[in-house]
C-alpha cells in the first residue's frame, strides 16, 4: 500500500522522567482540559489519571483538538475549511511548577511554551512517560476522546534508547466521534438543499476540527461527514489526510433528489506548519422508523519517540494502529483514519513494523428497502522525521462504502447479498474519498482560486520520487471530461522534500476539478485525487485564454478564450509570423504538428479589439 510520509522534526530535548520498565498494557498517559491560557500558565481540570504526572520535571504535550473555521452558508459549499487557525498544533513542553487551585482545578507552568493556542479550540494537557528503555509487553492504548471533558484520543511515549515493541499501540476508533440519528423520525420528502439545521428530523454531523454553526443536516464539516437528510440517507464518512466518501442517496420513492451527507474533507499537512490530526467522525444514518445507526468514530493520534524500535516478539505482530472505526450496520457510516508520528533514530525490528491508518468501512442497511448506506472513511497520515519505508508496512486504505440493501426478502436473491438491480445499489462511495498508489511520495495537494487575478493555483509536495518523469495537470469540469492543461518535470529521483506549483488560467466558471497524473520514466500512470474550486467571473473586464497541452509535443493544441476569438498569430522566438488564422468563437484548434520544436509566441486578438500573448513551447 502506499506510504503516507511526511518529515516532521521535533525541536526537543530528551527531558523529564527517565525510568526503565516494562508496561503490561493498558492506559499509560494522564489527560487534563485546559480551561485558561496566559503566557506559559496553563490552568487545567477534568484530570483524567494522575495529577503527579503534571509536576515539575515532567514532560507534557500540549496539543490544542480544533480551532480550524469552516463556511457556514446553506448551501454545496458548507463546512469548506477558511483557516486552520491554531487546530493541530502541538509540542513537547518541561513543567517547572504545579499550582492547586481548589476544586479539582491547577496551575500547570512550563519552562516555554514555543507555539500559539486557544483554549476555545479544545486544548488539552497530555503526559507524556519518559524512559531510558522500555519493553511494551501488553496492548496500549488511549482514553477515548470526549467532547464533553475535552480530553483523551492520544498515546503520546518517549524511549530515550530503546523500545522493545512486542504487543501493539492502538488508538483506533479513539478519535473524533460520529454523529447521532435523529431523534425525530422524519419520513419527509428528500431533501437534498439542508446543508445545516438544528430540526432534530435530520442525522447529525460527525464531529472535527472546526465547530457547525447548527449540528444536522447534509453539510460536512471541514474533517467531520454530514448526516443524512430525509428521508433514510446514509451519512457521509469522515476525514484525515484522505477525503470521506458521500453517503448513499435515500429512500427513491421519496423524490428524485439525494439527501446524502458529504464526505468530510482531506486535510492538508506541511512539514514546515508541523500540525497533527485525530480522524473525523462520520454523520450519522437518517430515519424515519427508529432503524439508522451512528457515524463511526476516527482514529486518534500515536506520538512514539525512540532512540531505536525493535521487537522480540515478532509473532505478537506489534503495530501503530489508528484506524477509523466501521460503522455500525443500519444506514449509518465510519470514521476517518488517525494519524501515526514516529521520531526515531532507527528500526530494527526483524519483522515489518505495520502502521495502520485506515478508514473505516461504512454501514451497511439491515433491511429489504433501498435505504442509503453510510460512506467510506478517508485515510490518516502516517508522520515520520525520516523515510522508514524498508522497515514498515504501511496500511492506509479508504473505508468502503456501506450496501444500500443487505437483507432481500426477493425470491431471487440470496439473504445478505446485494438486491436485484433496480432496487439498490451502493451509492455510499464517492470519488472525493478515492485510494490511488502514486509512483511518489505525494501530500499537500492543494488547490486554490485568487480572483483578484482570476488564476487557479496548484501546489504539492513530495517527499520521496523514484523514476518519476513529469506531472500532468488534468482539469473537468465534471469529473468524467478531463484535459490537459499544463505539465511540470518531476526530479525523478529524490528523497528530500520538494515543493511544485503551477497556475491554471481557466475560461469556464462554476466548480472545477483539478487532480494531477504522475508519469513515471517506465510509462507508468497513477492520479491523485480531485480537488473542487469554485471559479467567479469577479472584476473580469479584460479577457483571457489558455492553451492546451502547453507543453505540446506536436499535433493539436487547443486555445480558449473568455470572449470570442477574432485572430490567432503564432511568432518564432525570431519574430516571424508561422501561423495566421482567422477564428469565430471562444475555443479554436490549432495544428502545430508542421513547426519544429521550440518557443514560440501566441497572440490572439478578440472580437472586441483586445490583444492577448502567451507563449507556447512545442517539444
Amino acid at each position: 500500500m502506499k506510504k503516507f510520509i511526511v518529515a516532521l522534526v521535533l525541536s526537543v530535548v530528551w527531558t523529564g522522567q527517565v525510568l526503565a520498565q516494562t508496561i503490561l498494557g493498558g492506559v499509560i498517559n494522564s489527560y487534563a482540559r485546559v480551561t485558561n491560557i496566559s503566557g506559559n500558565q496553563f490552568d487545567m481540570n477534568n484530570v483524567y489519571g494522575n495529577v503527579s504526572d503534571f509536576s515539575a520535571g515532567r514532560t507534557v504535550l500540549i496539543i490544542q483538538m480544533k480551532g480550524a473555521s469552516a463556511r457556514n452558508g446553506n448551501n454545496d459549499r458548507y463546512g469548506e475549511l477558511r483557516d486552520y487557525g491554531n487546530a493541530g498544533n502541538y509540542e513537547f513542553a518541561t513543567v517547572s511548577n504545579l499550582i492547586n487551585l481548589g476544586g479539582g482545578n491547577y496551575r500547570v507552568v512550563f519552562n516555554t511554551v514555543a507555539r500559539t493556542y486557544d483554549v476555545a479550540g479544545a486544548v488539552q494537557l497530555v503526559s507524556v512517560p519518559s524512559y531510558s528503555n522500555l519493553t511494551i509487553a501488553g496492548d496500549v492504548t488511549a482514553k477515548p476522546w470526549s467532547a464533553a471533558d475535552g480530553t483523551g484520543g492520544v498515546v503520546a511515549l518517549e524511549v530515550q534508547n530503546t523500545l522493545t515493541l512486542n504487543a501493539s499501540i492502538d488508538v483506533s476508533g479513539l478519535g473524533f466521534r460520529g454523529g447521532s440519528p435523529n431523534s425525530q423520525p422524519n419520513g419527509g420528502s428528500n431533501d437534498e438543499n439542508t446543508y445545516r439545521t438544528n430540526n432534530n428530523g435530520y442525522a447529525a454531523k460527525g464531529e472535527g476540527i472546526a465547530l457547525p454553526n447548527q449540528p444536522n443536516g447534509r453539510g460536512k464539516v471541514a474533517n467531520a461527514g454530514g448526516g443524512g437528510n430525509p428521508h433514510n440517507a446514509g451519512g457521509g464518512g469522515g476525514a484525515n489526510l484522505g477525503s470521506g466518501g458521500n453517503g448513499g442517496r435515500g429512500w427513491p420513492g421519496a423524490g428524485g433528489t439525494t439527501g446524502a451527507g458529504i464526505g468530510g474533507v482531506g486535510l492538508m499537512y506541511d512539514p514546515i506548519v508541523n500540525k497533527i490530526f485525530m480522524g473525523g467522525g462520520g454523520g450519522a444514518g437518517q430515519q424515519n422508523n427508529n432503524r439508522a445507526s451512528r457515524g463511526g468514530n476516527g482514529g486518534g493520534i500515536i506520538i512514539l519517540r525512540a532512540g531505536t524500535i525493535t521487537s522480540t516478539n515478532c509473532g505478537a505482530a506489534p503495530a501503530l494502529r489508528a484506524n477509523g472505526e466501521d460503522a455500525p450496520n443500519s444506514t449509518g457510516n465510519d470514521g476517518a483514519g488517525g494519524s501515526v508520528l514516529v521520531e526515531a533514530g532507527n528500526i530494527t525490528m526483524p519483522c515489518l513494523l505495520t502502521i495502520e491508518v485506515s478508514g473505516g468501512n461504512g454501514g451497511n442497511v439491515n433491511h429489504n428497502a433501498a435505504h442509503g448506506g453510510g460512506g467510506g472513511g478517508g485515510v490518516g497520515a502516517f508522520l515520520s522525521n525520516k523515510d522508514f519505508s524498508a522497515a514498515t508496512n504501511v496500511i492506509a486504505v479508504p473505508g468502503q462504502n456501506g450496501r444500500d440493501c443487505t437483507t432481500c426478502n426477493n425470491s431471487t436473491s440470496t439473504p445478505g447479498s446485494p438486491c436485484p438491480a433496480g432496487n439498490c445499489a451502493s451509492t455510499g462511495w464517492s470519488i472525493t474519498g478515492g485510494f490511488v498508489p502514486l509512483p511518489v511520495e505525494l501530500y499537500g495537494f492543494e488547490v486554490a482560486y485568487m480572483p483578484t487575478r482570476r488564476e487557479v493555483k496548484l501546489q504539492w509536495f513530495t517527499t520521496q520520487e523514484i523514476n518519476t518523469h513529469k506531472f500532468v495537470i488534468e482539469r473537468s469540469i465534471d469529473m468524467k471530461n478531463v484535459e490537459a492543461v499544463g505539465e511540470v518535470a518531476a526530479a525523478g529521483e529524490s528523497r528530500l522534500l520538494r515543493s511544485y506549483s503551477f497556475v491554471d488560467m481557466p475560461w469556464q466558471q462554476g466548480t472545477l476539478y483539478y487532480r494531477l497524473r504522475i508519469e513515471d520514466r517506465d510509462g507508468t500512470i497513477s492520479h491523485s485525487q480531485w480537488k473542487a474550486v469554485e471559479v467567479t467571473e469577479e472584476g473580469a473586464a479584460t479577457a483571457r485564454f489558455n492553451m492546451s497541452p502547453n507543453p505540446a509535443t506536436g499535433g493539436i493544441v487547443t486555445l480558449r478564450c473568455s470572449k470570442d476569438i477574432e485572430a490567432i498569430h503564432l511568432y518564432d522566438t525570431y519574430g516571424t509570423l508561422q501561423l495566421d488564422l482567422q477564428a469565430q468563437g471562444k475555443e479554436q484548434v490549432v495544428n502545430v504538428e508542421a513547426l519544429p520544436p521550440g518557443l514560440y509566441i501566441v497572440k490572439i486578438k478578440t472580437m472586441e479589439g483586445e490583444w492577448l500573448s502567451k507563449r507556447l513551447l512545442i517539444q
